[in-house]
């Protein structure tokens, strides 16, 4: 009867694949891609369900007009 760990150790050595350095980073490249795609097509499809922010609380969105930002 074998040792279960030789065997183990065996078919942990002679794997059929695996996957190299260009393998991963077409992987990751696709992955970012597909991430990037959903992301926008999501924001342009929900854009009428975004809340509206008030200027006052965000005067850097206040298109460049500084003049108006309360100082404390």
């Amino acid at each position: 009867m074998k040792n279960r760990s030789s065997v183990a150790l065996k078919h942990e050595k002679d794997a059929l694949w695996r996957p190299s350095y260009s393998w991963y980073l077409k992987t990751f490249v696709i992955v970012l891609g597909l991430l990037t795609v959903t992301f926008f097509t999501l924001n342009i499809l929900l854009k009428q369900y975004m809340r509206q922010i008030d200027k006052e609380l965000t005067p850097w969105l206040n298109n460049g007009n500084t003049n108006k930002v309360a100082t404390q």
